[in-house]
């Protein structure tokens, strides 16, 4: 058997850890006041929506910002939240809880990212006007692994509500996956309007049923510690996450931001009460 801490030692070793990135974050602001802008930024991407956001927003940013180092991580929710809170990781994209689900971290919506069922260009129920909910349950289903999302999984009960669980023999949580198995096949899937996008920028032919709205609403956007003194860099990258958002044709920013936007001269946020 190997040896771990106790509550309390894991509770002591996450107040270290965020302590040390606060120390870290101080230097690189002393550092960008003189001109020297580095640092890191430490990102949680969700395994979907997420992953897509950041990879469109990275790009643009290290083109800007060639001294920042970019650390990613990918994961499922629950996973990138604990990392989150302990201050392994800066904020966390992706799409949000709603209300948050812990009172130590705050939510900023990015965009609303509707659900949306989505099916191959030419499938017989693509040009339908109207789709019923008799006309989904004679469909196969790809459907994400239960523990993967909360508001799909739901999204997915909502559906089908009083006409039992959809025919399924595939669960993935991977978009390029789920994108090129629909595309080759006459099975439907619960994406998010952003993720159906991805998938059909990335050459899928695929499109969206007209059936709808699903429920639970879903937004994409930013998860953050409530105590976070965000440095420099790391502003800015949230700067460029909500210009993508804005910038995406589906995507139009619907919350006021946890941040206004940075001057010239870098301000630490005060302290809530």
């Amino acid at each position: 058997m190997g040896v771990t801490t106790n509550e309390r030692g894991a509770r002591f070793a996450e107040r270290l850890l965020r302590a040390t990135r606060e120390l870290e974050g101080g230097i690189e602001e002393v550092n960008a006041k003189r001109g020297a802008i580095r640092g890191r930024i430490l990102v949680g991407a969700l395994m979907m929506a997420g992953n897509y956001l950041v990879a469109s927003t990275l790009s643009k940013f290290i083109s800007v910002y060639k001294a920042a180092n970019i650390t990613v991580i990918n994961g499922p929710y629950d996973v990138l939240l604990g990392k989150l809170r302990a201050g392994s990781l800066d904020f966390l994209v992706g799409l949000l809880k709603n209300p948050a689900p812990a009172d130590d971290v705050i939510e900023e919506e990015l965009a609303p990212d509707p659900y949306k069922i989505a099916v191959r260009v030419g499938h017989r129920l693509s040009n339908k006007r109207e789709i019923t909910r008799g006309d989904l349950v004679g469909l196969d289903w790809i459907l994400a692994p239960s523990l993967a999302c909360a508001s799909r999984r739901m999204a997915v009960e909502n559906t089908f509500h009083g006409l039992g669980r959809p025919h399924t023999d595939v669960e993935i949580h991977s978009l390029p996956a789920i994108a090129s198995i629909l595309a080759h096949g006459d099975r439907a899937a619960i994406l998010t309007q952003s993720e159906l996008e991805v998938a059909c920028q990335q050459g899928q032919r695929l499109k969206a049923l007209n059936f709808g709205p699903i429920e639970p609403s879903s937004a994409i956007g930013v998860t953050i510690r409530k105590d976070w003194h965000p440095t420099y860099l790391q502003r800015m990258f949230l700067e460029f996450l909500r210009g993508q958002t804005i910038r995406q044709p589906v995507m139009k920013r619907i919350s006021s931001p946890i941040w206004s936007p940075p001057s010239a001269v870098p301000v630490r946020r005060k302290r809530s009460a």
